[in-house]
């Protein structure tokens, strides 16, 4: 199992998957989603058969003259399969998901073409050892999330919001290009074309401002592509693709690539780059959580809450705790892939009753879907109740066991910093999630037909589900000790059971539904029945519920105005230097070819006609060129 061929296995199935595609007429059967089976069995055997940690270089990739070898490198070790195995497991549960939701816009088999390549550049990605080779994963998972987002590219809103996630993500890309040269051209090259270790006495050097200015290279395009303010316009525009790739998008894969160098690289960083992660992980997590209290479609709250929860990510490898980070990734995926996956089915079944675009996804109009269900209903419910963070579910575990603990710890300003804004954020991710678990889940089931789910959109849910139970970790739900983090090789803990704000969000979240009714700007009689109708304690909410709406709504337009304006502006300046660049062409470039062709063919055709009529001039001028010749060769 030393062989570095060892690897190849794990990228054979875009292989494959483009047999298939070309070759098979594939049109929706199970044989699509064998590729990515052959991938998923592959990891689980490796993890199996080589628990130790291995190096492997398949061999050098691009050399310079110089000493300067560019090598793919890879490592396997516990964290960085368990990952690996993450992402290809998602893939496998949404193409099967795919089967029926994609059923009609799919008859080739080109969307499991693109999520097989898109797997294995996960696997590229997370098994990276060295700067260049993460560089190349990170390329190829941009482009297949470009290709997967515009998958319905015939209508011109997905088009342009394809274009916006891949413009985006190109800034980050520079910024992560000019990172790894600055590392070569300041001497740590070793990072960038061996092994992410960097030597003695490099800690000095990131200390410093041009350090530190290089670290923030990095760090803003792990911000770029972990979609944290004020980069989060791209995972928005991501939504436009079928709910099944805003799933994998937003669950273990394309977002975490940004966490994921985070924690490659933050052993480093210098203090005042984890005071910018804390700080810009924090605005993200506030103002997405105020979003999504304040929205009124499914999978556009979704979107918020997973800003949300890459803010709580960033936050907590702000104050070094990557280990806690990469568990809440873990946890995360399962429950937010879940959900996404129920939205899909939601909207088919409201599209079925005549609702069409935003109209499908419009919560008032969902009611309580899953009150024939009652399966779906509990998985639905539970999954809700992990993003919330209530206990005996994943989502407790893995938020609790990033807090600070003030009540144990002796903390430091950053890390008291972290805990409020991480309190903060978990009471308005209550207030959301368990908002949507009571009038989605519990409300009275509109008249009409019940939902109907078949068995493979509903198989993939289901199993999804039962990961957001605290039984993903370990058998104790009050620990984050278990096989996990005993497979990984570090140490978990006991949690203190600080659950005040997740209680406080949940309890206003039953106040505001608890007539079945989708309440978002009634706040009057809201305050009026259950506050006993004081005038100052109305005013005092009222004027509270406004200004997060306010500061909600100016979130959206901050990113417009950062964002999406430059891009449109830019977008213009392109197509009025496309018109310049076709003018010049035009009238200069082929202009002056076409004048020089005329006259080559007209001083052709005269020296033709006189050379048949003096034959003697021709002889006299090769003499002439030939003389020529011969004195600038000797003078």
């Amino acid at each position: 199992m030393t062989n570095p061929q060892i690897l190849s296995y794990l990228f054979l199935s875009p292989v494959l998957a483009l047999l298939l595609w070309i070759l098979v007429p594939v049109k929706k059967t199970w044989i699509s989603v064998v590729p990515t089976l052959i991938s998923l069995s592959f990891l689980v055997f490796l993890i199996l058969q080589n628990p130790e940690p291995m190096t492997l270089s398949p061999g050098s990739f691009l050399s310079i003259p110089g000493n300067v070898d560019f090598t793919t490198g890879f490592l396997l070790n516990p964290i960085r399969l368990s990952l690996s195995l993450l992402a290809v497991f998602f893939t496998l549960l949404i193409q099967i998901y795919s089967l029926g939701y994609l059923k009609k816009d799919d008859p080739s088999g080109l969307f499991h073409f693109l999520m097989s390549v898109f797997q294995a550049a996960m696997i590229w990605l997370f098994l990276a050892n060295n700067l260049f080779t993460l560089f190349l994963g990170w390329e190829m998972v941009g482009l297949c999330s470009y290709l997967l987002v515009q998958f319905w590219y015939e209508k011109p809103d997905v088009l342009r919001s394809g274009i916006r996630v891949m413009m985006i993500n190109k800034f980050g890309d520079v910024f992560l290009l000019s990172g790894i040269g600055l590392l070569v051209s300041f001497g740590l090259h070793n990072v960038v074309l061996n092994e992410v270790n960097f030597p003695p006495g490099s800690e000095v050097f990131l200390a410093s401002p041009t350090g530190q200015v290089l670290c923030l290279f990095l760090v803003i395009a792990a911000f770029v592509k972990s979609a944290q303010f004020p980069f989060s316009l791209w995972l928005k525009e991501a939504m436009s693709g079928p709910t099944s790739v805003s799933a994998l998008l937003h669950s273990a894969t394309m977002v975490v690539a940004g966490v994921w160098v985070l924690t490659y690289l933050s052993p480093v960083f210098p203090e005042p780059v984890m005071w910018i992660l804390v700080v810009i992980g924090g605005i993200t997590l506030l103002l997405s959580n105020l979003a999504a209290v304040f929205s009124q479609h499914l999978k556009t709250t979704l979107a918020f809450s997973t800003l949300a929860q890459l803010g709580v990510m960033v936050v907590s490898i702000g104050i070094s705790q990557t280990d806690q980070t990469l568990l809440h990734v873990g946890s995360h995926a399962f429950y937010k892939a879940a959900l996404f996956l129920f939205c899909g089915i939601l909207m088919h079944d409201a599209e079925r009753k005549g609702l069409k675009g935003m109209d499908s996804q419009y919560i008032p109009n969902l009611g309580s879907a899953f009150a024939k269900h009652p399966v779906y209903r509990w998985a639905f419910v539970l999954c809700c109740a992990a993003l919330a963070g209530w206990p005996l579910t994943s989502g407790f575990i893995s938020k609790e066991n990033l807090m600070p603990d003030p009540w144990t710890e002796t903390l430091k300003p950053l890390e008291w910093l972290a805990y409020g804004i991480l309190q903060i954020g978990n009471g308005l991710t209550a207030f959301y999630s368990m908002r949507l678990a009571f009038y989605i889940g519990f409300g009275k089931r509109d008249s009409g037909s019940a939902l109907h789910i078949s068995p493979s959109m509903g198989i993939p849910v289901l199993i999804l589900s039962l990961g957001a139970g605290f039984w993903l970790f370990g058998p104790n739900p009050m620990a984050s000790t278990g096989w996990l983090t005993d497979y990984w090789g570090t140490r978990g803990k006991w949690l203190h059971s600080d659950v005040v704000m997740v209680m406080v969000g949940s309890i206003f979240a039953w106040l505001m539904t608890w007539k079945k009714d989708w309440k978002v700007l009634m706040i009057r009689p809201f305050w009026q029945r259950f506050l006993l109708g004081f005038s100052l304690t109305e005013w005092l909410g009222v004027r509270i519920w406004n200004s997060g709406l306010q500061l909600a709504r100016l979130n959206v337009k901050a990113e417009d105005i950062i964002l999406e304006k430059p891009l449109i502006a830019g977008s213009k300046i392109v197509v009025v230097a496309g018109y310049f660049t076709t003018f010049f062409d035009r009238f200069f470039v082929d202009g002056t070819v076409i004048s020089l062709s005329q006259l080559a063919k007209g001083t052709g055709g005269f020296l033709w006609d006189h050379t048949r009529r003096y034959p003697q001039y021709v002889v006299w001028f090769a003499i002439t060129v030939l003389l020529i010749l011969i004195y600038f060769s000797y003078y």
